[in-house]
């Protein structure tokens, strides 16, 4: 992630900012929750599937989103 432009949170090493694209991504084992337009969460996205399988749930009002979601 650090390679990838994003920072650590000096408060929790399971936080990461990208300040450039204004993604904020909370990561819990395996799990990455991200909150950010839409188009840049979809770059973090195809950073992610670069190295590993990706399953993708969006929650928002646009189409294709869901109302909620969970993560463990």
């Amino acid at each position: 992630m650090l390679a990838s432009g994003f920072t650590q949170s000096a408060y929790s090493p399971s936080v990461f900012w990208h300040k450039a694209r204004g993604l904020r991504t909370l990561v819990h084992g395996d799990d990455f929750m991200t909150s950010g337009r839409r188009s840049d969460a979809a770059w973090f996205r195809q950073m992610l599937q670069k190295r590993f399988e990706v399953t993708t749930v969006v929650i928002g009002a646009e189409s294709g989103g869901v109302r909620e979601g969970r993560i463990l």
